[in-house]
């Protein structure tokens, strides 16, 4: 599986070494439920935004079962989310699956991107959570 991060249209690509298996994604949906005289009833909403959870380490070095066009060095990584945080530009991320097909394509904003120095293996430990940014077109 191979994830990707891109910034203004693909002017900047960012490969993730590798997909944790402590990666998920959220499909939330705003039903609501009101209580009756003789039951409860269920009134199906519409979709709310999805988010995209990474919990997972940035290697020192390449590994043999990661991304080979992944950056080495979590500098790159967090560089990347802090510039375009900063520029407040939407990203879009893109998840395929081994067989090249997509699990996730979806533009998005870093809501949180956490990460802890390196331990004595020399990984950096970090955090990611994404949620998806409706594109407005006037």
């Amino acid at each position: 599986m191979d994830m990707t991060f891109s910034a203004d249209n693909r002017a900047e690509i960012l490969v993730l070494p590798f997909v944790s298996v402590d990666t998920s994604v959220d499909e939330p949906q705003n039903n609501d439920t009101f209580t009756g005289l003789s039951r409860d009833i269920n009134l199906i909403g519409p979709m709310r935004l999805r988010t995209l959870t990474i919990n997972s380490w940035f290697p020192d070095r390449r590994l043999r079962f990661g991304n080979q066009s992944a950056p080495i060095g979590a500098q790159t990584y967090i560089q990347f989310f802090r510039r375009w945080r900063e520029a407040r530009v939407p990203l879009r991320v893109v998840w395929t699956a081994t067989d090249g097909s997509e699990i996730l394509n979806m533009p998005c904003t870093i809501d949180s991107f956490s990460w802890q120095p390196a331990s004595r293996m020399g990984r950096i430990s970090y955090s990611l959570t994404a949620r998806e940014y409706n594109l407005v077109t006037g």
